[in-house]
């Protein structure tokens, strides 16, 4: 089982292309959610308080758990990509499950993720819990 976990993990790398590692160092660690807007989400703004259980764990081998009010619903891979469209530079975070490019920024202990899915643009927001 550990050597098709092991393979994954290598193809997975070879998909992404060169990974961003002083970046990615950043993202690593726990991180709990904090707030989410979105145009059908209801409500459409939410303050999330602390010990929500809604987390995310980045490990540094590129492996992430996703918990829902503290049960983990989600885990897998995860890789991070350069873009560069129109002139606007950024990143994107991918998770192997997922078809979706994530759009993402860290500053100050902040995890924001951007996404849109049909016609939904949403944000969340993640505080820094735990390196």
């Amino acid at each position: 089982m550990n050597g098709i976990l092991l393979k994954a993990n290598k193809l997975i790398s070879q998909i992404s292309g060169k990974r961003n590692t002083s970046f990615s160092n950043f993202i690593f660690g726990k991180w709990e959610l904090s707030c989410y807007s979105g145009k059908f989400i209801n409500p459409f703004n939410s303050v999330l308080q602390r010990g929500n259980g809604y987390l995310y764990l980045f490990k540094n081998d590129y492996t992430y758990e996703h918990y829902s009010q503290g049960n983990l619903d989600e885990c897998g891979n995860f890789f991070i990509r350069d873009y560069n469209k129109n002139g606007e530079k950024g990143k994107f975070l991918y998770f192997e499950n997922i078809d979706l490019e994530l759009g993402f920024h860290i500053s100050d202990n902040k995890l924001s993720i951007s996404y849109q899915i049909g016609l939904d643009e949403g944000r969340v927001e993640y505080q820094k819990v735990q390196n």
